[in-house]
Parts: structure tokens; sequence; C-alpha cells
């Protein structure tokens, strides 16, 4: 399955605190932004790069063997580029998240919106200028000031319905199998970023059902990866 893009309004305004956590993070995360510079500063485009994100299995065990199915699951990212693969050398440990940050001429998404990990469209696309272009770096962070979740998941686990929020500000990166090699003019260029469910879910410890949420953001990134999809 692949994700779809889908804004949505709020379903009811969550407590003082996590609003003002997640207007923190907002706050964060586009000064991180703002202060880093481009990473290309070229009029060129090569040909676009279409991104989905599926998720081909919804159901496994959580750490401790229980049975574990996500029916919906939401997330909200706030961007997505391509890091061209001679700068992976210079990046630091802290400055990784945004030291590579384009500019806003194309290697980007363009702004925020929420993913649906359960139904079918193309999340984004972006349009990089030419070059060798080595991972994909995916930006999630919460959706919105005021409502504030990163990630809203819903199901079943162990016979027990949840429906739980995660909140936390992080920056993917998902290594390509070989070089994207990208020229001017070039025809599109479809990555698919697949999540290995069964795997996040099996990072899920023994908690109550109201900490799934944020113990599957966590485990989300390390069960992703990224591939073209003709390979």
């Amino acid at each position: 399955m692949t994700a779809t893009i889908g804004r949505i309004g709020a379903r009811r305004r969550r407590p003082y605190v996590r609003g003002v956590r997640a207007t923190v993070l907002g706050l964060i995360l586009s000064a991180a932004m703002a202060m880093t510079p481009s990473c290309v500063l070229v009029a060129e485009r090569a040909g676009a790069v279409e991104l989905t994100l599926s998720v081909p299995t919804a159901s496994g065990l959580s750490a401790d063997g229980r049975p574990l199915t996500v029916d919906a699951l939401e997330l909200g990212v706030a961007d997505a580029w391509l890091e061209p693969c001679a700068a992976r050398a210079s990046l630091s440990l802290i400055g990784r998240a945004y030291a590579l940050h384009p500019d806003a001429g194309g290697n980007s998404l363009g702004g925020p919106r929420v993913v649906s990990l359960v139904d079918g469209e193309p999340i984004g696309a972006l349009s990089p200028p030419p070059g060798r272009w080595c991972a994909l770096l995916v930006a999630v962070a919460p959706h919105d000031a005021l409502d504030g979740w990163t990630l809203h998941a819903e199901g079943d686990l162990d016979g027990r319905r949840f429906d739980g929020e995660g909140y936390a500000m992080q920056v993917w990166r998902l290594p390509l199998a070989a070089p994207l090699e990208l020229s001017e003019g070039a025809p599109p260029v479809a990555l698919e970023v697949a999540v290995d469910l069964p795997r996040a879910l099996a990072d899920v410890p023994a908690r109550p059902a109201d900490d799934v949420a944020q113990a599957l953001l966590l485990a989300l990134e390390p069960a992703a990866r990224v591939r073209a999809l003709d390979e």
C-alpha cells in the first residue's frame, strides 16, 4: 500500500501543555531550517523525483509477543529532500538534521503535510538540481501547533483497542542502495519509502495501550528503507 497526503482538521483540542510542546518543537524546526545554508544554489533542475510511502503489512507481534494490529496511521511530515553524495562526510552528529537542508527552489516538498500510511497516493515530488544523490532525508514533526501530534495511530493490542498519539521531531536519513544520478531534463524518477511495520511493531515494548503510538513513532525510522521503483 502507498500513502496518501491528507490534511485533517483537529479532532479535538488537546491539553494546553501539548499545544505548548508542539509550538516549541515547531519553532525549533523552523529556526533550524532558516539558519542552515542551502546545499545547492543553481538554476537548473533535473527531472521530478516522485515519492511514495508503503506499508505492506499492518500487523505483527509486540516486543513481548502480543498480537498488535494497526488500522489507521497518520504521520506529520514537515519536509523531505535528497542529500548529495559528496556532502555526507561533512556532517556532524549534532548537525545531521539540517546541515544540508536545501533551498526552497525544488529539492523540498514545499510545505508540511499529513501522510496516511494506509491509503494509496504519492506523498509529494522533489525537483532537485542535476547531481549525484545518496540519501533521502525525511523530517517528521508535530503537524499542527495546536493539535500537536506527530503520529496518530489506531489499532488493536492483544484484543484491546487503542487510539493514541506520539510526539517527536525527527529527521530520518534513508540511504539509497545506489547513488541516484540526475541530469537536466531527465525523466521523472520514482522513489518508494517502504516501512517494515512488523519490524517496528516488534520494537514496541509491553506498555499500556495509551503509549503504543509513542513507542511506534520512535520505532518507525529503523524500519524504513528507500528504493527506486525500477530497481
